[in-house]
């Protein structure tokens, strides 16, 4: 059975206008790292740095990194083109992190077939396990 991929995030009015009330209403609230991430949390987005990322560049930002490890919500009001931007990108960093590595699965399914085929010819298939003890 195959797995159905996940389709691009498109931002709608009622999320722009959710993301604009609650910068309207958190106007000069600082956040460090991780209060940043439950906040994207709460309000429904990844908490990835890739995210993070899109989130914080590029022209008027829907939030501001202050300095490392310290964020705010844009004083700016948000365009929904804006906020699409930083999921196109956000898709954009996850295609291409896709597409530059081997695919693992693939690599894991011919290691799989493989172990599968030698067991079947007889062959004892023993794997190296590294233990490490406190001395």
């Amino acid at each position: 059975m195959a797995q159905q991929r996940k389709t691009h995030h498109i931002v709608d009015e009622q999320e722009i206008m959710r993301f604009n009330l609650r910068r309207e209403n958190e106007n000069g609230k600082t956040y460090n790292l991780e209060e940043f991430k439950v906040l994207l949390n709460k309000m429904g987005y990844a908490t990835s740095g890739n995210l993070i990322k899109c989130m914080v560049n590029g022209e008027n930002p829907p939030f501001i990194r202050i300095q490392r490890g310290k964020y705010c919500f844009n004083p700016k009001p948000i365009h929904i083109s804006r906020l699409q931007k930083v999921w196109d990108d956000y898709g954009y960093i996850g295609r291409n992190r896709m597409a530059s590595n081997p695919d693992k699965k693939q690599l894991e399914l011919d290691v799989n077939r493989a172990i599968k085929m030698l067991k079947e010819l007889g062959y004892k298939v023993l794997k190296p396990v590294t233990q490490y003890e406190e001395v």
